[in-house]
């Protein structure tokens, strides 16, 4: 099976062939401004406090223990849910 190439990898394995690549000056300099950029592209959260029932509580308390999610990733998960409309709220 032959490995396709873009242009930008082409011109990087041709340079690599040719032993032009050249080591950035600056390398340390750059790996820290490259993590600093994924940081502040990770989502940022935030804690919020809710009061509940606490039998409701308890139902969520077995839910986590039943599926093994726990109970901040189950109530963000219904959060997430209703806000992209795939959940409705009955009253």
């Amino acid at each position: 099976m032959a490995l396709t190439l873009d242009n930008e990898e082409a011109e990087i394995l041709k340079a690599y062939r040719k032993n032009s690549i050249k080591k950035v000056v600056n390398e340390v300099v750059i790996k820290n401004n490259l993590s600093l950029t994924a940081r502040n592209t990770i989502k940022k959260f935030e804690n919020i406090q809710i009061k509940l029932p606490s039998q409701e509580i308890h139902k969520l308390k077995i839910k986590a223990l039943e599926t093994g999610i726990p109970i901040d990733n189950i109530i963000s998960a219904l959060v997430h849910n209703y806000l992209d409309n795939k959940l409705t709220l009955k009253f």
